[in-house]
């Protein structure tokens, strides 16, 4: 919505995806930060006397004078459990999100991906721990999460619709030409794309394709490259020599995204 508005010329919409990297690279870089800090504090708070660990932890209460060794602050507070967790996740989610991994392996990549929600949820837990400060990271979490929420209510109401597939070829280079029913009410400009989901393959994972039908057309198209796991397997499941034309699978539409035209000056 805000694409069709004057934000448009300030704000590169078109451009999230890079822009998501480069939030994940800062991410990285301060984890790794965070974790080193970490560190260095568990070294000198293990080699401390009693006394100078009360002068740096005020509200720490130890009923001994044996002073906590690396395991104790990890695996026996809440800070250090949920940051151990949250590491491993960062780990999971990076390692999965490298292109070798989204290319051969995208259901790892897409499910190790949604682990946000967990690793949110032990970031606001790593805080409560209250280990070395007050909690604040939900200062800066509380404003976003509103309106990424409210972004997924939107995409969640709407309607799932089952779209019949009306023509599968097989073209050179490994291409497959998918022609299917245009939903009623459905608009788009020359240059977007669309999510499918293949419900042969289950109806939950989605990929993005870009519309090759003009907007005048009465049905939608698209060239779909077999380059990964799920495309190979779309090239199969729509292969005109195993599949009846009538007996064509159908897939789930979600769309359309972007903007028209985009970068066509570059060209």
């Amino acid at each position: 919505f805000l694409r069709e508005t004057f934000l448009h010329r300030f704000i590169p919409f078109d451009g999230a995806i890079a822009f998501h990297k480069y939030i994940a690279f800062l991410a990285l870089f301060f984890t790794a930060l965070h974790c080193i800090g970490h560190a260095i504090n568990f070294y000198h708070v293990s080699t401390q006397t009693a006394n100078d660990l009360i002068c740096l932890f005020r509200d720490f209460f130890h009923a001994t004078d044996e002073l906590p060794k690396f395991h104790r602050w990890c695996w026996t507070t809440i800070a250090g459990i949920t940051g151990v967790l949250c590491t491993i996740v960062i780990i999971l989610m990076y390692v999965f999100g490298i292109q070798y991994a989204r290319r051969h392996a995208f259901r790892w990549f897409w499910f190790t991906h949604n682990m946000y929600v967990l690793l949110f949820i032990l970031t606001v837990l790593h805080g409560a721990g209250r280990l070395v400060q007050p909690p604040f990271f939900h200062y800066f979490f509380l404003g976003p999460v509103i309106m990424y929420t409210l972004d997924k209510l939107v995409s969640v109401s709407r309607n799932k619709t089952e779209i019949s597939v009306l023509k599968a070829e097989l073209l050179p280079s490994d291409v497959i030409y998918l022609e299917f029913k245009r939903p009623q009410g459905f608009e788009y400009k020359s240059g977007q794309w669309v999510r499918i989901a293949c419900l042969a393959q289950g109806s939950s994972e989605y990929h993005p394709f870009t519309l090759a039908s003009a907007p005048h057309e009465e049905t939608l198209s698209v060239y779909i490259r077999a380059v990964g796991p799920w495309t190979m397997n779309l090239q199969r499941t729509y292969n005109p020599a195993l599949v009846q034309p009538g007996a064509l699978p159908k897939v789930y539409l979600d769309g359309a995204y972007g903007e028209g035209h985009q970068d066509w000056y570059r060209y």
